[in-house]
């Protein structure tokens, strides 16, 4: 079904959210990240109650654009390498769609994960993991990850990461 797509595919797997085994609940999840679906957080909230579920729907929590997203993903963090990198580029999302300052308080205390995941080599995690620092105004960690992850630029980007600070947070770098 992933592989057909559209919103026919989308609302089958979308039913087998909330009558199927956890094994088919995972594989509708993954069907439904690969389809690029949006669930709104009232079908997303009871998967936070299955380990498996809660894991594989990471990346739908994100896209859901809300409020009620923000802890789960922050709690992903400090799980799995794996895990962490969803949450990042789901609470990215999450920073576009509600803006910076939704997620300034319920990320305090994260910016240790956030420092690992700048030294992740997965995609756009390390990009994510820097605007979420920013967001926190944590610049002193950005500044020293940059420093031990891209020596070369590391002056540059220290410091337009500081002048970003005191000009006002963007929400993303385009």
């Amino acid at each position: 079904l992933a592989r057909l797509g559209g919103p026919a595919a989308q609302q089958i797997l979308r039913a087998h959210l909330a009558d199927a085994g956890a094994y088919e609940r995972v594989a509708a999840l993954d069907g439904l990240v690969r389809t690029g679906a949006v669930l709104p957080w009232v079908e997303l909230a009871p998967l936070l109650d299955d380990r498996l579920a809660r894991r594989a729907a990471l990346p739908l929590f994100g896209r859901s654009g809300a409020p009620e997203a923000i802890a789960p993903l922050a709690a992903a963090l400090e799980r799995t390498p794996h895990e962490r990198s969803l949450a990042v580029a789901g609470l990215a999302e999450l920073a576009a769609a509600l803006g910076p300052a939704a997620l300034r308080d319920p990320l305090a205390g994260s910016e240790a994960a956030l420092g690992e995941a700048l030294g992740e080599e997965e995609g756009e995690t390390p990009r994510h993991a820097a605007e979420l620092l920013l967001v926190l105004r944590d610049t002193a960690r950005l500044g020293a990850a940059v420093r031990t992850h891209y020596p070369e630029q590391a002056d540059e980007l220290a410091t337009i990461a500081a002048e970003l600070t005191t000009a006002g947070l963007p929400t993303t770098f385009e």
